[in-house]
Protein backbone atom coordinates (compact mmCIF):
# COMPACT_ATOMS: atom_id res chain seq x y z
CA UNK A 1 0.00 0.00 0.00
CA UNK A 2 2.76 2.47 1.03
CA UNK A 3 4.85 1.69 -2.52
CA UNK A 4 1.38 2.59 -4.27
CA UNK A 5 1.33 5.53 -2.34
CA UNK A 6 4.63 6.72 -3.15
CA UNK A 7 3.83 6.22 -6.49
CA UNK A 8 0.81 8.27 -6.74
CA UNK A 9 3.09 11.11 -5.06
CA UNK A 10 5.59 10.52 -7.74
CA UNK A 11 3.02 10.60 -10.66
CA UNK A 12 1.49 14.01 -9.04
CA UNK A 13 4.55 15.65 -9.45
CA UNK A 14 5.45 14.97 -12.50
CA UNK A 15 2.25 15.83 -13.71
CA UNK A 16 2.67 19.30 -11.97
CA UNK A 17 6.11 19.54 -13.65
CA UNK A 18 4.68 19.07 -17.33
CA UNK A 19 2.04 21.77 -16.42
CA UNK A 20 4.18 24.63 -15.18
CA UNK A 21 4.10 27.66 -17.83
CA UNK A 22 7.03 28.07 -19.69
CA UNK A 23 7.26 31.72 -19.18
CA UNK A 24 10.40 32.46 -20.78
CA UNK A 25 10.15 30.48 -23.45
CA UNK A 26 7.80 33.73 -24.49
CA UNK A 27 9.41 36.40 -26.69
CA UNK A 28 11.17 38.96 -24.99
CA UNK A 29 9.03 41.91 -26.01
CA UNK A 30 5.59 39.90 -24.53
CA UNK A 31 7.55 39.47 -21.33
CA UNK A 32 7.91 43.13 -21.18
CA UNK A 33 4.06 43.83 -22.22
CA UNK A 34 3.29 41.20 -19.90
CA UNK A 35 5.83 43.05 -16.82
CA UNK A 36 4.02 46.09 -17.58
CA UNK A 37 0.74 45.92 -16.95
CA UNK A 38 1.74 44.41 -13.38
CA UNK A 39 2.94 47.75 -12.34
CA UNK A 40 1.51 49.40 -9.05
CA UNK A 41 1.64 52.73 -7.93
CA UNK A 42 1.70 54.21 -4.61
CA UNK A 43 1.39 57.25 -2.67
CA UNK A 44 1.76 58.36 1.08
CA UNK A 45 4.09 59.88 3.59
CA UNK A 46 7.40 59.23 4.93
CA UNK A 47 8.02 58.99 8.43
CA UNK A 48 10.03 62.87 8.04
CA UNK A 49 6.57 64.00 7.24
CA UNK A 50 7.43 63.85 3.47
CA UNK A 51 5.35 63.07 1.28
CA UNK A 52 5.85 60.08 -1.61
CA UNK A 53 4.20 59.58 -5.13
CA UNK A 54 5.68 56.48 -7.29
CA UNK A 55 4.52 55.22 -10.15
CA UNK A 56 4.74 52.18 -12.35
CA UNK A 57 6.38 50.21 -9.40
CA UNK A 58 6.57 46.41 -8.84
CA UNK A 59 4.16 44.16 -6.90
CA UNK A 60 6.56 42.76 -4.21
CA UNK A 61 4.69 39.21 -4.41
CA UNK A 62 5.69 39.25 -8.35
CA UNK A 63 9.31 39.42 -7.29
CA UNK A 64 9.22 36.12 -5.18
CA UNK A 65 7.79 34.35 -8.42
CA UNK A 66 11.09 32.57 -8.66
CA UNK A 67 14.99 34.54 -8.87
CA UNK A 68 14.80 34.87 -12.33
CA UNK A 69 11.56 36.54 -12.77
CA UNK A 70 12.78 38.69 -10.11
CA UNK A 71 15.63 39.80 -11.70
CA UNK A 72 13.99 40.01 -15.12
CA UNK A 73 11.13 41.83 -13.70
CA UNK A 74 12.99 44.12 -11.74
CA UNK A 75 14.91 45.43 -14.59
CA UNK A 76 11.97 45.98 -16.16
CA UNK A 77 10.71 48.02 -13.27
CA UNK A 78 13.99 49.96 -13.43
CA UNK A 79 13.06 51.81 -17.01
CA UNK A 80 9.43 52.62 -16.01
CA UNK A 81 9.42 53.48 -12.35
CA UNK A 82 9.14 57.18 -10.83
CA UNK A 83 8.95 58.48 -7.65
CA UNK A 84 8.48 61.80 -6.45
CA UNK A 85 9.57 63.11 -3.05
CA UNK A 86 7.56 66.41 -1.65
CA UNK A 87 9.11 68.76 1.15
CA UNK A 88 6.44 69.34 3.79
CA UNK A 89 5.89 72.53 6.34
CA UNK A 90 5.90 69.36 8.95
CA UNK A 91 9.78 68.68 7.67
CA UNK A 92 11.28 70.67 11.02
CA UNK A 93 14.68 68.81 11.51
CA UNK A 94 14.16 65.12 10.37
CA UNK A 95 15.91 63.55 8.02
CA UNK A 96 15.15 60.72 5.81
CA UNK A 97 17.85 57.85 7.12
CA UNK A 98 16.97 54.67 4.60
CA UNK A 99 15.84 54.52 1.20
CA UNK A 100 12.37 54.56 0.63
CA UNK A 101 11.27 51.26 -1.04
CA UNK A 102 10.03 52.48 -3.96
CA UNK A 103 13.20 54.69 -4.19
CA UNK A 104 15.24 51.33 -4.12
CA UNK A 105 13.98 50.13 -7.70
CA UNK A 106 13.38 53.78 -9.16
CA UNK A 107 14.59 54.75 -12.67
CA UNK A 108 13.80 58.55 -12.33
CA UNK A 109 13.42 60.00 -9.08
CA UNK A 110 11.98 63.56 -8.38
CA UNK A 111 12.90 66.08 -5.38
CA UNK A 112 10.82 69.20 -4.69
CA UNK A 113 11.94 71.06 -1.13
CA UNK A 114 12.06 74.18 -0.05
CA UNK A 115 14.48 76.18 1.48
CA UNK A 116 15.08 79.46 3.68
CA UNK A 117 18.04 79.41 4.48
CA UNK A 118 21.83 78.41 3.89
CA UNK A 119 21.61 75.90 6.63
CA UNK A 120 18.25 74.23 5.37
CA UNK A 121 19.90 73.95 2.02
CA UNK A 122 22.61 72.18 3.95
CA UNK A 123 20.44 69.91 5.57
CA UNK A 124 18.66 69.23 2.48
CA UNK A 125 21.91 68.14 0.22
CA UNK A 126 22.64 65.87 3.22
CA UNK A 127 19.30 63.62 2.81
CA UNK A 128 19.08 63.83 -0.82
CA UNK A 129 22.95 63.27 -1.46
CA UNK A 130 22.70 60.29 0.90
CA UNK A 131 19.87 58.70 -1.24
CA UNK A 132 21.73 59.28 -4.25
CA UNK A 133 24.73 57.37 -3.01
CA UNK A 134 22.62 54.42 -2.04
CA UNK A 135 21.16 53.59 -5.02
CA UNK A 136 22.84 51.26 -7.23
CA UNK A 137 21.34 51.57 -10.42
CA UNK A 138 21.48 54.01 -13.24
CA UNK A 139 19.39 57.38 -12.10
CA UNK A 140 17.33 60.03 -13.25
CA UNK A 141 17.39 62.72 -10.94
CA UNK A 142 15.12 66.11 -10.92
CA UNK A 143 15.12 68.43 -8.41
CA UNK A 144 12.78 71.93 -8.05
CA UNK A 145 13.89 74.16 -5.31
CA UNK A 146 11.69 77.00 -3.91
CA UNK A 147 13.43 79.26 -1.74
CA UNK A 148 12.35 82.34 0.19
CA UNK A 149 15.45 84.33 0.68
CA UNK A 150 17.03 87.41 -0.36
CA UNK A 151 20.66 85.93 -1.69
CA UNK A 152 21.80 87.10 -4.97
CA UNK A 153 23.05 85.41 -7.86
CA UNK A 154 26.73 84.25 -7.21
CA UNK A 155 25.53 82.97 -3.48
CA UNK A 156 22.98 81.04 -4.70
CA UNK A 157 24.72 79.95 -7.23
CA UNK A 158 27.60 78.61 -4.52
CA UNK A 159 24.96 77.32 -2.32
CA UNK A 160 23.95 74.76 -4.76
CA UNK A 161 27.36 74.12 -6.55
CA UNK A 162 27.47 70.76 -4.12
CA UNK A 163 24.41 69.19 -5.42
CA UNK A 164 25.56 69.18 -9.27
CA UNK A 165 28.00 66.11 -8.37
CA UNK A 166 25.34 63.86 -7.54
CA UNK A 167 25.31 61.04 -10.17
CA UNK A 168 21.78 61.21 -12.88
CA UNK A 169 21.18 64.76 -12.47
CA UNK A 170 19.51 65.93 -15.47
CA UNK A 171 17.75 68.97 -13.98
CA UNK A 172 18.19 71.29 -11.04
CA UNK A 173 15.66 74.53 -11.30
CA UNK A 174 15.66 76.87 -8.29
CA UNK A 175 12.47 79.25 -7.71
CA UNK A 176 12.07 82.71 -5.77
CA UNK A 177 9.12 82.87 -3.57
CA UNK A 178 7.55 86.09 -2.61
CA UNK A 179 5.22 84.81 0.21
CA UNK A 180 6.78 81.67 2.65
CA UNK A 181 3.26 79.79 2.30
CA UNK A 182 3.30 79.62 -1.34
CA UNK A 183 7.00 77.62 -0.76
CA UNK A 184 5.38 74.53 -0.89
CA UNK A 185 3.41 74.86 -4.14
CA UNK A 186 5.47 72.67 -6.56
CA UNK A 187 2.89 72.83 -9.41
CA UNK A 188 3.79 76.88 -9.59
CA UNK A 189 6.54 77.09 -12.11
CA UNK A 190 6.91 80.87 -11.89
CA UNK A 191 9.57 82.73 -10.06
CA UNK A 192 12.36 80.18 -12.13
CA UNK A 193 15.69 82.02 -11.58
CA UNK A 194 18.22 79.44 -11.76
CA UNK A 195 18.55 76.43 -13.92
CA UNK A 196 21.41 74.23 -13.57
CA UNK A 197 23.09 73.52 -17.79
CA UNK A 198 24.67 70.29 -18.06
CA UNK A 199 26.06 71.07 -21.53
CA UNK A 200 27.90 74.19 -20.14
CA UNK A 201 28.59 72.77 -16.62
CA UNK A 202 27.17 75.92 -14.96
CA UNK A 203 23.82 77.90 -13.57
CA UNK A 204 22.36 79.97 -15.87
CA UNK A 205 20.69 83.23 -14.57
CA UNK A 206 17.23 82.91 -15.75
CA UNK A 207 16.28 86.22 -14.21
CA UNK A 208 19.01 87.93 -16.41
CA UNK A 209 18.22 86.02 -19.22
CA UNK A 210 14.49 87.47 -19.08
CA UNK A 211 15.00 90.69 -18.16
CA UNK A 212 17.33 90.94 -21.39
CA UNK A 213 15.66 89.46 -23.91
CA UNK A 214 12.51 91.82 -22.79
CA UNK A 215 15.00 94.79 -23.74
CA UNK A 216 15.45 94.24 -26.96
Amino acid sequence: MATNDSADIADDSSDLQRHIFPFFALPQELRDEIYDQHLTSYAGKLKCGFKIVASDIPITNLLLVSKAFGEEYRLRVRKKSQVTITDTNTWGAAQITIIPPPVANARRLKIEVACFSWDEVERHGQWVGDVVKRVNHPLVLQIHVNYCSQFGFHARRNMFMRWVQWKGLTELKIHKKQRKKDAWDFMDEDGLQLEWLTDIGDFENVTDKKMMAGGN
